[in-house]
């Protein structure tokens, strides 16, 4: 017996190519169906998909309630598992959608025309209020035209700067040729009642009651030494100067009120004007100015500095570098004053100054709002501000709930302290102002967001303002006659 050989084939060579091409059609074909069906699945879950957002759309724009009809829940109304995790917006918008829409549907009850524009106030202020965001606020569409009047350096009212003094809206100051010095209005009244309305007033509140079209009344009643007085008082156009511009010897002295649309072309001319008067150094005065246009911040730096940065803006995602416009106009000594009520784009201003050594920064600690503020306006009438970024100095140095730390920090004088007679008044007949115009936050004057204004019969003593007093001696100390 040998080894087993294995029987030849039987099959010819055409019948095995058949037979490989059946058993490669078989397998296709297997695939195929494979295929198929992975096919069909795909394409169910992709039009599922497309049918359920397609009803969230639809729920969220009110044609239709898909998340009732199918019995499922909308992801657009859900929040996060976690009751400290940030959430968008857009769920609670959703969410107000959804009760909405049922109600539109469903209830007895709807809204007036005016429910709608008082319960939309109310809404949107709650709103803001609840995201945390101490600037963030929402203008009326009457609110809004007052706001963009105030920006670019023209509106109207009674001509009254108003602050609160122990819990009270008190009047701070009267604009010459306005509407409450007509009716006698004075500093130190307090505001009782507006068209009839006694309450505790909120300074806010107050501002907002107060305006209106120019040429309207408003009957307030002033509380002054114990005794009521009620005036009626037409609103119109009030002139409300920005800058006071004063030459004390050989220093060019301007106080700014705020950074308007208007601030940058005055304060050029201004320096201009002292230029060609022959002063030696500036002061810049930047107490109480609680801030405005961030391009009219940089302006003004940009007339001291000649290149460099101005501010880093640092938002959620990025930090953007803005960089002096080139409009460069001094190089003389300069001293820029502030205060703890300088803020914003003043403290945007001292701290550019100051980092580029350009300028002494005289005073006290600034307010410390290092934030920019975006104001978007809306469809439906009015804007709403929130904030989208904070400031921080060329340096890289943040301002925001830290403020601006000056070179020489000078307090300044008490009641008691500027009440003396000075012992020396060395610069007694040089006009400057014996104290800034008070505008701090939480002060308004009517028509404005934190007004600014400025005292337009300004003289300075020697001795009656410790601040100015050391800002003179600094840039003294720095001028070619030193």
């Amino acid at each position: 017996m040998g080894d087993e050989q294995s029987a030849p084939s039987s099959e010819s060579a055409p019948d095995q190519q058949l037979t490989q091409r059946t058993q490669r059609t078989r397998r296709a074909q297997g695939r195929g169906r494979l295929g198929g069906r992975l096919g069909t699945l795909l394409v169910s879950v992709l039009a599922l998909a497309l049918v359920f957002s397609l009803g969230n759309l639809a729920s969220y724009l009110g044609f239709v309630q898909i998340g009732s009809v199918l019995h499922l829940q909308s992801t657009l109304t859900q929040g996060e598992d976690t009751p400290e995790k940030p959430v968008a917006s857009s769920v609670l918008a959703a969410r107000l959608t959804e009760v909405a829409n049922a109600v539109d549907r469903h209830a007895l009850a709807t809204l007036t025309q005016q429910t709608l524009d008082d319960e939309t106030t109310a809404l949107l202020r709650s709103y803001l209020e609840a995201l945390g965001d101490p600037y963030a606020q929402y203008y009326t569409a009457e609110e809004y035209a007052a706001y963009k009047r105030t920006s670019s350096g023209a509106f109207s009212g009674i001509g009254v700067l108003l602050a609160v003094i122990d819990e009270k809206v008190t009047v701070l100051d009267v604009y010459d040729g306005s509407p409450a010095q007509d009716e006698g209005v004075q500093a130190g009244d307090v505001l009782v009642a507006i068209d009839g309305v006694r309450k505790q007033w909120e300074i806010n509140e107050a501002t907002h009651s107060i305006q209106r079209a120019e040429g309207e009344q408003v009957t307030i009643i002033w509380l002054r030494d114990g005794v009521e007085r009620s005036t009626t008082l037409t609103l119109r156009s009030v002139n409300i100067p920005n800058l006071i511009v004063e030459q004390i010897g050989e220093v060019g002295y301007i106080y700014l009120a705020r950074f308007n649309a208007q601030s940058e072309a005055e304060l050029r001319s201004a320096i201009s004007s002292l230029d060609s008067d022959g002063v030696e150094g500036f002061i810049l005065d930047l107490r109480d100015n609680p801030g405005g246009l961030l391009n009219q911040a940089i302006g003004i730096t940009s007339l001291f500095v000649e290149q460099g940065a101005v501010v880093k803006i640092e938002g959620r995602q990025s930090t953007d570098t803005r960089r002096v416009n080139g409009d460069f106009l001094t190089s003389k000594p300069l001293v820029v004053l502030v205060n703890g009520s300088s803020a914003s784009a003043s403290e945007l201003v001292a701290a550019a100054l100051q980092d580029h050594g350009r300028a002494l920064v005289v005073g006290e600690v600034t307010y410390g709002k290092g934030t920019v503020q975006e104001t978007t306006e809306l469809s439906f009438g009015g804007a709403v501000k929130y904030t989208i970024a904070h400031y921080l100095s060329p340096n890289g140095t943040r301002i925001d709930g830290v403020g601006v730390t000056p070179d020489i920090i000078v307090a300044p004088l008490t009641a008691e302290e500027a009440a003396k007679e000075p012992e020396s008044a060395t610069d007694s007949d040089s006009p400057a102002p014996t104290q800034t115009p008070p505008a701090a936050d939480g002060a308004a004057g009517t028509g404005t967001d934190a007004a600014g204004g400025a005292d337009s019969k300004p003289f300075y003593v020697a001795g009656r303002d410790a601040q100015l007093d050391a800002a003179l001696k600094a840039l003294r100390a720095q001028l070619p006659s030193a």
